[in-house]
């Protein structure tokens, strides 16, 4: 029987785009279904000083969509999130790059900050070639934590660059080495107050699986999200 309204083909397919979303992630809160409690819980974390977020759960039952709206909802008057997805080869240093380089790419830079250096670390001549690359648009490489929070810190005072940033399919990086890497790196991002906030999404049963158990010595920086 047809349903009122879409006897039509064209409208059926038109209205059903809009509802309808079963290989795409969803960004827009009026059409993420049945995961209200999840989402409050996630813009707590948002909300925290010094907190980032982990979603898991099974593959396939909307953990990006949950991301995406929960930052959305967060931040309204920003850009959008910046997205970065894991591979197994990836690395510390790869996906915070790639973070990098995305953020440049999208951000346009930011007139009258007046920065320079402001963080507590000394501008010495590696961070002044940091600040050289950036300035041009270039993407400088991450060898260890500290150089990271530099970065992230110098592009957020001279650039319009987003306030979250989505680490997808983080259960493809399997070394503990890097795993632990995120960890001291997260420690950091509270201690030294980076204004970004991470949401970090995966397959997985439990956090201490998607992580690993040493990042439990942190637990400002965790907000655990279970059930999606």
């Amino acid at each position: 029987m047809p349903i009122r309204g879409l006897e039509d083909r064209d409208n059926f397919k038109a209205a059903k785009s809009d509802y309808f979303f079963p290989a795409k992630a969803i960004s827009d809160v009026h059409k993420l279904r049945g995961r209200q409690r999840e989402l409050e819980s996630v813009e707590k974390a948002l909300e925290s000083p010094g907190r980032q977020c982990f979603i898991f759960g099974e593959r396939g039952v909307g953990k990006t969509s949950l991301a995406k709206t929960a930052y959305k909802q967060n931040f309204p008057e920003v850009v959008e999130p910046l997205i970065v997805g894991c591979e197994e080869t990836s690395s510390f240093s790869s996906i915070l790059r790639a973070v990098v380089e995305k953020g440049l790419q999208s951000s346009p830079t930011r007139t009258g900050s007046g920065w320079k250096g402001k963080v507590g670390m000394k501008v010495g001549p590696l961070n002044a070639e940091i600040e050289k690359q950036v300035s041009e648009g270039r993407v400088p490489e991450i060898v260890d934590v500290n150089q990271a929070i530099y970065v992230l810190k110098y592009i957020r005072k001279t650039r319009v660059f987003a306030r979250g940033v989505i680490i997808d399919e983080f259960d493809r990086i399997t070394s503990i080495e890097q795993k632990t890497r995120f960890a001291d790196f997260l420690k950091q991002v509270s201690d030294q107050d980076l204004d970004i906030k991470f949401i970090f999404c995966g397959v997985s049963q439990d956090i201490e699986s998607l992580i690993g158990s040493h990042l439990g010595v942190y637990p400002p920086c965790i907000r655990r999200t279970n059930g999606v």
